[in-house]
């Protein structure tokens, strides 16, 4: 009758104590469900891609990173709607006269492709479902840890790395198209209207500025929308496994009561969820960086 008293005691202090193991582990989820604008942005790698992206006019404002931030506000469209038309315009411009300039037909299907796939995925990155699927991801990363390092700790390494690459490779297309190539320029581009005119420089200049613009934006674009999926993927990878080693923990201690399990399972539907939405949201993103690797 003892035994039976003390085994029923012991489980029923097993109990407690993995109920009390567990909820501690789910003590951030309680106290983080909206986790405030300031921790959200401590350790976060989209800030530095967003702004990066909002610097060439791609509207991503790192404070929509919060749970309550505001849509963009008015100087933020306005810079945003002034870019996107100069690129759009430098991007017609340079898909109706790249045949004339570059010679082979490879090169030229080449380019358009480049251009192209970084024109749409321009388009893409305005709608407002993928903005929202990376914020639930890194609140997800937060409630369960709070010191998250959410995305890659070289992000801004890697930006700074964009950077120098195109300013450098922008130098030398100047160089080239400007310069050494200049005078064959005028030959391929002129036509009878303005051959014998002071335009002609003009209207060359304005043409091959355009091809060489929108290989540059196209090419800052994809790299900047690559680093994008990247941290969003590498994030939710992060966040799986976290939580493996929380459950495989719980498992060793033996903490496997009925309200656990369906706690983790809970969490378990939430993390595929959220993995869902950045598929659906960052999927042809993705299709379209592909084409430009190929």
């Amino acid at each position: 009758m003892d035994s039976k008293y003390t085994m029923d005691l012991r489980n029923t202090l097993q109990v407690e104590k993995s109920d009390e193991l567990f909820g501690r582990s789910f003590q951030v989820l309680n106290h983080f469900k909206k986790p405030k604008a300031l921790l959200l942005h401590r350790k976060n790698a989209f800030k530095d891609i967003f702004s990066a992206c909002l610097f060439i006019g791609l509207p991503l404002k790192p404070q929509s990173l919060s749970s309550n931030a505001k849509h963009l506000s008015f100087k933020v469209k306005i810079w945003c709607t002034m870019l996107t038309t100069i690129k759009t315009l430098l991007f017609v411009m340079s898909a109706l006269n790249v045949i004339r300039v570059i010679p082979t037909l490879s090169s030229q299907i080449k380019f358009t492709l480049f251009g192209v796939c970084g024109f749409v995925n321009m388009w893409i990155v305005i709608r407002r479902r993928k903005l929202i699927a990376i914020r639930d991801v890194c609140d997800l990363a937060l409630q369960l840890n709070p010191r998250f390092q959410i995305g890659s700790r070289r992000s801004k390494m890697e930006i700074a790395l964009l950077m120098t690459a195109v300013s450098i490779l922008l130098i030398i297309q100047v160089a080239y198209v400007f310069y050494q190539e200049w005078e064959k320029c005028l030959e391929i581009l002129a036509f009878p209207l303005i051959e014998q005119s002071s335009c002609l420089s003009v209207y060359v200049w304005i043409i091959m500025f355009s091809i060489v613009m929108t290989y540059n934006i196209a090419g800052w674009t994809c790299y900047l929308l690559l680093l994008l999926c990247y941290n969003s993927y590498f994030t939710l990878g992060k966040v799986i496994n976290f939580y493996s080693k929380m459950v495989k923990g719980d498992l060793i201690r033996g903490n496997c009561t009925y309200k656990q399990l369906s706690r983790h399972i809970s969490l378990f539907v939430d993390i595929t969820q959220k993995v869902k939405e950045i598929d659906q949201a960052l999927g042809a993103i993705a299709f379209f960086l592909y084409i430009t690797v190929i």
